[in-house]
């Protein structure tokens, strides 16, 4: 849990600045931070963030932004020589495994109650008191029911989004609007660096989620159309994966220009609960890998896996995220198999 006073203080860091710049994960957790806390300021501008760690191969970017304040999202670790290197005040809201990093100002439920990792969202929307709908989605996103507080205002709010017999994130999910919604956010995530921050630009203007489910106007008529057009992509992909007896359902891809690794080992993991899941696609001699299991804490086992390996990865007890070299992948694929016997 993260307390009113510090929430309060990253709030005056926020709205004192002129000229702030949000670094947030590009997933729809972090999504909706950005579009949260952005909301609530009117002013900066937003970048999503592929990869768990923002290091100084950034920097320089940065900089020359000249932003007055770096407000990073949903972000699992930050290097401390990009902090060194751009001399500019950090904030930091994020739910992962906690690190230590000096001069930045850094807030994680985790740091006080270890396991608590309710989503980056929810504490934007704590920060900001307003878009619950948004804090939703970045939160239902992340495999979370929404925390009491924000379940008692959203259903009374919204109870076409999230009916009264929705009581768990897998059927939130797949069985509601709000799964809707989750693919919306995510799929405009992907595709050109242009396309992406102009979807971004129009989601930040949206007040009402019916708004953009219905395509009410010229602008979120274009996001379901770039949602649409992932979407068949993204099927045909999932369309193409062969199941088999194996615990493990390992599913490898190439070539694709957009990464679909965390929407279709949730939807595996969704189809097939007693499986572990593993999505790894290529890219640049390398493989970004997403993981799942229902069961199985497979964090501690990522640990023990990746130790010695020239590969990084993390994230939750049932969901996490790696990137292993090319060559060293079937490796890293048979010492998982062995961590699991």
């Amino acid at each position: 849990m993260i307390s009113e006073e510090k929430l309060n203080k990253f709030r005056e860091k926020l709205i004192s600045c002129e000229r702030p710049l949000f670094l947030f994960d590009d997933d729809p957790d972090g999504l909706s931070s950005f579009l949260i806390l952005y909301k609530m300021v009117q002013c900066g501008t937003g970048w999503p963030i592929k990869g768990a760690i923002i290091d100084v191969n950034l920097a320089k970017k940065v900089i020359n932004y000249a932003p007055d304040l770096i407000v990073v999202l949903d972000k699992a670790e930050i290097d401390q020589d990009f902090i060194d290197e751009v001399k500019i005040p950090i904030i930091w809201l994020d739910h992962h495994k906690p690190v230590k990093r000096e001069r930045i100002f850094y807030i994680n439920p985790q740091i006080d109650d270890l396991g608590d990792d309710v989503a980056t969202s929810y504490w934007a929307y704590k920060i900001s008191k307003k878009d619950e709908w948004i804090s939703a989605v970045g939160i239902i996103s992340d495999w979370q029911m929404l925390p009491k507080d924000l379940d008692k205002i959203f259903r009374k709010t919204y109870p076409e989004l999230l009916p009264k017999n929705v009581k768990d994130p897998k059927k939130a999910l797949f069985d509601s609007p709000m799964g809707v919604l989750s693919k919306i956010f995510s799929f405009n995530l992907k595709g050109k660096t242009d396309q992406v921050l102009s979807s971004v630009k129009i989601l930040s203007r949206i007040s009402d989620p019916f708004e953009l489910l219905e395509g009410k106007n010229p602008q979120t008529k274009l996001v379901l159309k770039r949602y649409n057009a992932h979407k068949e992509s993204y099927e045909k992909i999932l369309d193409s994966i062969q199941i088999t007896d194996d615990k493990i359902i390992l599913f490898k891809y190439f070539g694709n220009e957009n990464s679909y690794t965390t929407d279709l080992a949730n939807e595996l993991l969704n189809n097939y609960p007693d499986k572990i899941i593993i999505v790894a696609r290529e890219s640049n001699n390398s493989f970004k890998c997403s993981l799942r299991s229902g069961k199985i804490r497979i964090d501690t086992i990522l640990e023990k896996v990746l130790s010695g390996m020239n590969a990084s990865g993390g994230g939750h007890p049932h969901a996490c995220g790696a990137v292993v070299p090319s060559e060293q992948f079937d490796t890293f694929v048979q010492h998982f198999r062995e961590e699991l016997h």
